[in-house]
């Protein structure tokens, strides 16, 4: 089965990084044959991480070189920033278009942006709030989790991770980024998710390793 958009757009910086393996690879190559839009994303990747490179190696840039370097660079940024914001977005209407009875996503905004990752995630709510599907997230973002969630599952350390705590989120919603840091229960959720991924979630794997589960 061929890849879509945004499965193949997941993988588009370690493709044109070339440090794919061979069967990934050839999913994204075939996706790239049959898509323009996701083509001219990848050649206007290519040519930033190039532009890059090139800004690294070169120490004997004029002044007046380097003016007229960073516009590129920063508008190639720009760029390269958008078409994740178009493939993210497009993939939430595609899902939630399904009517699913549970969505799962996996780390769904990982390789974007904070300001855009910010966008999405404030469409995501807005897509919730229309069909109130199920929706399983997973994420290693504590603000994210704390911002989108009504119930927190934290998981214990290493290959045999296990599930070792679920957290109510009794913020009222509609929830934003700009409002929610001002509610008191966030700064208390945050300390605890916080508190747990530094010493509590190691302890709990140490004793569970400790009574041979």
């Amino acid at each position: 089965m061929k890849w879509t958009c945004e499965e193949a757009n997941r993988q588009l910086e370690t493709f044109v990084d070339g440090e794919l393996r061979d069967g990934a690879r050839a999913q994204v190559e075939a996706h790239l044959d049959g898509c323009e839009r996701c083509r001219r994303d990848a050649q206007a990747l290519r040519e930033l991480r190039e532009a890059l490179r090139k800004a690294e190696a070169d120490a004997t840039l004029t002044p007046g070189e380097a003016a007229a370097f960073e516009p590129a660079v920063r508008a190639r940024i720009r760029e390269a920033e958008a078409a994740a914001e178009r493939h993210s977005l497009g993939g939430l209407a595609r899902a939630f278009a399904t009517e699913p009875k549970v969505l799962l996503l996996d780390e769904p905004f990982a390789q974007i942006d904070a300001l855009t990752r910010g966008v999405i995630q404030e469409e995501l709510m807005r897509m919730w709030t229309a069909s109130r599907n199920t929706v399983f997230m997973v994420t290693h973002d504590v603000d994210e989790a704390i911002l989108l969630s009504d119930r927190i599952a934290l998981m214990t350390n290493g290959p045999d991770a296990r599930l070792a705590e679920i957290l109510e989120v009794k913020i009222p919603r509609p929830r934003s980024r700009g409002t929610i840091i001002d509610e008191p229960e966030y700064g208390r959720l945050r300390s605890h998710i916080i508190h747990f991924l530094v010493e509590r979630s190691r302890l709990i794997q140490a004793e569970a390793i400790a009574k041979g589960d």
